[in-house]
């Protein structure tokens, strides 16, 4: 039997070739896992409980909630200057601003607007990737949570 201490995502066992079935024995509920010929046993199990034990939920919750934080900034950017589609567009558009001479490089009032943003984005993301919990990182709000100036 399997023991669950923590939510996996559904596809975690599948490269591994098992998959997970809910029994009901004697009205308690138990979880076996199977290899992908329909076998259960102990060792299958223990295969099985070993993964599930070694996931690591939080890079997901990282890169869930940075995806949310990518979209919130491409928002509010898209309020600003409507002709970025995407933040890996920005940054190219950015770093090439930057690759001019400062001398030379005055940014437009709106301009400046899109690259406040951005970078707000980047410390935003930064923050989350410092977060060390699920709690934590689920009561990150990317709305409030970030500087957006």
């Amino acid at each position: 039997m399997i023991t669950l201490n923590k939510n996996i995502p559904d596809d975690l066992l599948i490269p591994h070739g098992y998959r997970l079935l809910n029994e009901q024995v004697s009205g308690v509920f138990e979880l076996h896992a199977f290899d992908s010929q329909g076998n259960q046993n102990a060792t299958i199990d223990a295969a099985v409980q070993a993964i599930v034990d070694a996931y690591d939920p939080l890079p997901d919750a990282k890169n869930e909630k940075i995806a949310e934080l990518k979209q919130e900034a491409l928002s509010r950017i898209n309020a600003v200057l409507p002709a970025i589609n995407s933040l890996d567009e920005l940054e190219l558009v950015c770093e090439q601003f930057l690759s001019i001479a400062p001398a030379a490089r005055t940014p437009t009032a709106t301009f400046q607007q899109v690259i406040d943003l951005y970078q707000a984005g980047k410390v935003g993301i930064d923050s989350i990737n410092g977060l060390s919990t699920e709690a934590a990182i689920t009561a990150f709000d990317v709305v409030t949570d970030v500087a957006w100036g």
